[in-house]
């Protein structure tokens, strides 16, 4: 689904810098008012929404995501957009928000496969912290998640049916693919180009050197000597600020879950609290598992 959104935009647009990164631009720009909603919805204290679009705005990792041909931003947006509905309670006609935020959730999926951990994610807190008594949480959670499946498995159908070779007929055929394929990119994972040392998930928390992207330098020739400067730098580098403030705020979260004597349960802010940490739980530790798994 993220190639088609680029192929969209290179038809609408035309095969040049702006057409194959229009709808990357777009929709990582609509992401930051989503988050903001997230935010509102959840807690109704206001700060939290602007400390958090704020941190995302000036995120730089996501800047650059949304500024070159990937996939992963369509993949943020649909996943964002189906937290969104879920907190709101949102419905269209009878469509209630377990099966619009699986719809959603589906559609990050068809964008990129590992959005299975924004899913995982959404059935956790679900499970954990939703309304009701355990047996509708449950209930609530099967509904979210057989809309994923069958959003993921009719979509990967459809492509298959109209692109791919013989080989891949079904969609169980392209899933044992991405399976194999995934499991085969092992190795000795990426060294720090001026550190000399394997970039482990503590860096990804502390420190790596800026990987370049997409970088074009520039060199002018002048009567008095040769000038060089970075015309477009791209670079995967996360906002270190953000990734810091994670050792403090982990650890107070998990104190506030351990005593719930701390924050009443029921309170927004005891919710927020949970959110985020499940959230984080689930965006970093599956690859630490999969890093000690060989995976590059």
């Amino acid at each position: 689904l993220s190639k088609a959104f680029v192929a969209a935009g290179i038809q609408i647009f035309g095969l040049n810098v702006f057409g194959w990164r229009s709808f990357q631009a777009l929709m990582g720009s609509m992401s930051i008012p989503v988050l903001f909603a997230i935010c509102s919805a959840i807690s109704p204290n206001r700060r939290l929404a602007y400390y958090a679009s704020l941190f995302f705005a000036f995120d730089t990792l996501f800047f650059v995501h949304s500024s070159i041909a990937v996939i992963d931003v369509h993949a943020i947006f649909f996943a964002l957009l189906s937290f969104l509905v879920y907190l709101r309670g949102t419905r269209i006609w009878r469509l209630n928000r377990y099966v619009l935020s699986g719809i959603l959730l589906g559609l990050s999926g068809l964008s990129k496969e590992t959005s299975v951990f924004f899913v995982l994610f959404l059935l956790s807190y679900h499970s954990l912290f939703g309304e009701g008594a355990f047996r509708k949480r449950m209930y609530g959670s099967m509904k979210i998640l057989l809309c994923v499946v069958a959003v993921f498995a009719l979509g990967t159908q459809i492509y298959d049916s109209l692109f791919t070779t013989s080989e891949v007929q079904s969609f169980l055929d392209h899933v044992r693919f991405i399976l194999s394929y995934g499991s085969s990119l092992t190795g000795k994972g990426w060294t720090d180009s001026q550190l000399g040392t394997p970039i482990t998930p503590i860096d990804w928390m502390l420190y790596y050197t800026p990987i370049g992207y997409l970088v074009t330098t520039v060199t002018i020739n002048s009567p008095s000597g040769t000038i060089s400067y970075i015309g477009a730098g791209y670079y995967g580098i996360t906002n270190k600020l953000e990734t810091w403030l994670t050792f403090l705020w982990a650890p107070f979260v998990l104190v506030v879950l351990a005593k719930p004597s701390l924050v009443e349960r029921a309170s927004r802010d005891f919710r927020a609290a949970a959110f985020a940490l499940v959230w984080f739980l689930w965006t970093y530790f599956p690859y630490v598992i999969l890093f000690a798994l060989g995976r590059v």
